[in-house]
């Protein structure tokens, strides 16, 4: 393992007023880049912020390891999430008690067709 640098460009969920949450962009290899990839996205269109970042390089297989940043959602994420994981159980019963996908197809398609 080698370290390396790399570069996070960074822009703002609200590029108006500033007020929203800083979120990663992009991850660059040269520093060149993130100054190119940085140009305009911050607020009211000036460059976003560059952070420099050592990580581990395998040159082996062309693979960087380091930290990394998730982010956890809203409490309206994890409702839609929840919906979602629902929907999902909701087809594999269906499927389990024998209808083909063009039946789920179907299902779906009709909105108040009585």
């Amino acid at each position: 393992m080698q370290k390396r640098k790399l570069y996070y460009v960074y822009t703002n969920t609200d590029c108006t007023e500033g007020r929203g949450a800083q979120v990663l962009k992009h991850i660059c290899k040269h520093y060149t880049t993130a100054i190119r990839l940085a140009r305009g996205i911050y607020v009211q269109g000036t460059d976003g912020p560059i952070e420099v970042v050592e990580v581990d390089y395998d040159p082996s297989s062309d693979r960087y390891f380091g930290e990394i940043i998730v982010n956890s959602g809203t409490k309206e994420d994890e409702e839609a999430e929840a919906r979602h994981n629902q929907y999902n159980a909701i087809l594999a019963r269906a499927k389990a008690l024998g209808l083909s996908d063009s039946d789920i197809a179907i299902i779906k398609n009709a909105k108040n067709q009585r």
